[in-house]
This record gives C-alpha cells, structure tokens and sequence, in this order.
C-alpha cells in the first residue's frame, strides 16, 4: 500500500505520522501531527503544522528526529493544546462525518 498514516497505539492516539498527505485528518481530529513531506504541496503543510505550533516537520528523517518529534507530539503541552484547539476549528468549518467520508473512499480507491 502505498499510502502512510501510522495511527500510535492507545486510542485516542497521542498523535499522527503522516508520510503521505494525510495530514488533514489528524489536523481535524486535533492531534499534533508528525509530518515528513516526500513531494508536491506536502512541504508546505508541513512548514505550516511547524509554524503554527501544532506539530513537527521531519526534514532528515533519523531515528533521532523522530524520536524528538514523538516525544514532543505526546509531551509538550502547548502543542497539544494548540492541536486540540486548531482541530476545533477545523471541524467547525468541514464536519468530520464529511471528512470520514471521504477518507474512506480515498482509502477504498487506493488499496
């Protein structure tokens, strides 16, 4: 499967690594969210996750960069809190019923 979306493990999840575009998800759900862009419009989503303090762009993907991003998703307040409420947002704006909707149809076309 050529899409990336690691969910981590204890539901809720903590945050979301996001390799492939996905990002707008957990961006709607209100988790940080880990972004390590390959291509295309990924780049400026992810500087603009790391701008806005709502997760972190993985420039050099390293054990060690990816650590530090995890350890930041799931430790620093100020980042969960600003997901949380960027996620607030978002969903006022675009219902997430809509947004699962179409999630799952990307899924279901791409597999």
């Amino acid at each position: 499967m050529r899409h990336l979306l690691l969910l981590l493990v204890h539901p809720p999840s903590p945050c979301v690594l996001d390799a492939d575009g996905l990002s707008s998800c957990s961006r709607a759900a209100g988790l940080p969210t880990i972004i390590k862009p390959f291509f295309g419009d990924q780049h400026f989503y992810a500087d603009r996750v790391s701008t806005l303090g709502i997760g972190s762009h993985i420039r050099n993907f390293t054990v060690e960069n990816l650590t530090e991003a995890l350890k930041t998703a799931v430790s620093d307040d100020k980042q969960i809190e600003r997901a949380r409420l960027a996620g607030e947002e978002i969903r006022k704006v675009r219902p997430l019923s809509l947004l699962s909707l179409s999630l799952s149809l990307f899924l279901s076309s791409s597999s």
